[in-house]
């Protein structure tokens, strides 16, 4: 008993076979035909017309799963070749057409040593028949040549069928495998955000609030403290938690999507980069090239926090006078600019970032959340930084189709 996958695969596989024989019967008519003998080709042309009909109306055969359908293919198969006799009789030229006969054999048969052992009993039939009318000696060897040539071309299509299932099967692991590493990178990116906004609150919002209860217990602990003193530990005071402030505002910028909610990406990005121009005090200068509008919600999101991302940076490290901010969209691509004219980033940043600064690319993971982002939609991400020409970041995503 043969399963379902190979039933189906030999039912896509059959169609080659009927194709052989019904080329070689029409071919065989057509030379027939071309001698000009009127009542021959009639006949002739009767037999393909009843056995056509008889094949693909009456006596359809669905495979070689049973002892029933056994039958009924070895019933088919002589309904051919007895076809097949009568129309030697009638003229030399369907000689031709024991390739197609021959080809149904392998149409039906489920394994290999079945075809061969069908076509082999064949074989033996035609050779008895050949011999027993005295038939020239010499035409004998049409069978046996038939024979060869079709399980030739039997190996093949069975080759070619059996890569073909396995080609399918290695491209549906395929498909599973990249949807696993997806999920897995999916899990990764989300855990290597939560680190980094642990380290960002643990070297930013906690250190501020260790400050805020220093001071508070030195001027608690101080009842004689001067006026002078006391106005300087509040001031200092006041300062870090406006500091603490407004690095809480950045770190919930950098989580909230609702800021993209009733903006454009080109706003989204404006307002970003005006709020850190506002905190550095740098000169800012956003330029929007096309139509920032639909571009769907990854690529927005992504471009928004690439940015993000990158004024973080300046920030920290950069010390820039001048940030300069493009987006262009085009018809199949979006770009993003963002360059600082600041000192650059720290070599230990530009290691940990795969960065190239001052002409050498260096590995590493700071930037790799951005890097992850950006290649999860297919698309590029360049870092470049030196310590007298600034930053520039240039990110280069495909539009959805």
């Amino acid at each position: 008993m043969i399963s379902i996958e190979t039933t189906t695969r030999r039912s896509s596989d059959r169609r080659i076979f009927w194709v052989i024989l019904w080329v070689t019967g029409v071919g065989s008519l057509i030379a027939h035909a071309s001698e000009q003998r009127d009542t021959g080709v009639i006949i002739a042309v009767v037999l393909l017309a009843v056995l056509g009909v008889w094949l693909h109306g009456v006596h359809r055969i669905q495979g070689w799963n049973d002892r029933i359908e056994r039958r009924r293919t070895w019933l088919m198969l002589l309904g051919v070749h007895v076809v097949l006799g009568a129309l030697l009789i009638v003229a030399s030229e369907y000689l031709l057409f024991l390739f197609g006969a021959y080809s149904i054999t392998f149409a039906f048969a489920d394994r290999v040593r079945d075809a061969i052992a069908l076509s082999a009993i064949v074989t033996a039939i035609w050779l008895w028949a050949w011999f027993h009318w005295e038939l020239p000696a010499g035409g004998a060897v049409t069978p046996l040549l038939v024979f060869a040539v079709i399980n030739i071309i039997n190996h093949f299509v069975t080759r070619v069928a059996d890569q073909s299932e396995e080609r399918g099967r290695l491209l549906a692991e395929l498909e599973e495998t990249r949807g696993q590493l997806a999920a897995t990178e999916r899990q990764r990116g989300t855990l290597a955000e939560r680190e980094r906004l642990a380290a960002e609150i643990h070297d930013t919002l906690a250190q501020g609030f260790t400050s805020i209860v220093l001071l508070s217990e030195v001027t608690r602990r101080t009842p004689d403290i001067a006026p002078e003193a006391l106005d300087k530990n509040l001031g200092m005071i006041e300062n870090t938690a406006r500091s603490n402030l407004d690095e809480a505002r950045r770190l919930v910028d950098a989580l909230r999507p609702a800021v993209l909610d009733g903006r454009t990406l080109g706003s989204a990005i404006e307002l970003a980069a005006q709020r850190a121009a506002n905190r550095t005090g740098a000169e800012l200068d956003v330029v929007i090239i096309g139509d920032d509008r639909g571009l769907g919600g990854a690529v927005d999101l992504t471009l928004l926090r690439v940015t993000q991302e990158a004024l973080a940076n300046i920030e920290k490290h950069a010390d820039a006078d001048q940030i300069s901010i493009s987006l262009t969209v085009g018809e199949t691509y979006v770009e993003l600019t963002v360059v600082d004219d600041g000192c650059g980033l720290p070599e230990s940043t530009a290691v940990a970032n795969d960065v190239v600064a001052d002409g050498v690319r260096r590995g590493g993971h700071g930037l790799g959340l951005m890097r992850e982002r950006v290649e999860s939609l297919h698309g590029t991400v360049e870092v470049e930084s030196s310590a007298d020409r600034g930053t520039t970041v240039l990110v280069r995503l495909p539009l959805p189709a």
